[in-house]
């Protein structure tokens, strides 16, 4: 019987081969749904990556082109490489935290004026301080409610 980290370790590694086989697959077929605006590219970045996936999935049926990382320094390296039209980031993940991420990209002339979100666990006053400091233009809180995140993406 597996323990409760490896049971940990095989669930993310399935997701991530289910992610790769999403990634594989994306373009390969037209969209199955038409929509109402233009497509822009959306980084996500969890370190569940089960909900990260699901988010993508999800967005990917209304035309945009998505992009995951499981972790601060990922999340980095694809934002500087792809260059994404918003960013929706967890606060607390391994290597550089949300916050972390958030303000090294503020540093760079192309991500002044991306839409950075805030997805995350911490709900304080002194949390969202933080967020609004760190560089984020929207702090929500999870469990989010995904139409909230489509509304925002929609007034791009």
């Amino acid at each position: 019987m597996a323990s409760r980290s490896e049971s940990v370790i095989r669930d993310d590694a399935a997701a991530r081969s289910r992610d790769a086989a999403r990634k594989a697959s994306a373009g390969t077929s037209p969209p199955t749904r038409k929509t109402a605006f233009v497509s822009c590219r959306v980084l996500i970045a969890d370190d569940h990556v089960d909900a990260a996936i699901g988010l993508a999935e999800w967005l990917e049926t209304m035309g945009y082109e998505v992009y995951t990382a499981y972790d601060g320094n990922d999340a980095l390296e694809t934002a500087r490489r792809v260059r994404p039209d918003a960013l929706l980031l967890d606060i607390t993940m391994p290597g550089l935290d949300g916050d972390e991420v958030c303000r090294r990209l503020r540093q760079e002339p192309w991500a002044r004026e991306v839409l950075i979100a805030a997805v995350t666990g911490y709900s304080g006053a002194e949390d969202r301080r933080r967020s609004r400091e760190a560089g984020f233009d929207h702090h929500f809180v999870k469990p989010v409610d995904p139409r909230k995140i489509r509304d925002l993406l929609q007034s791009l």
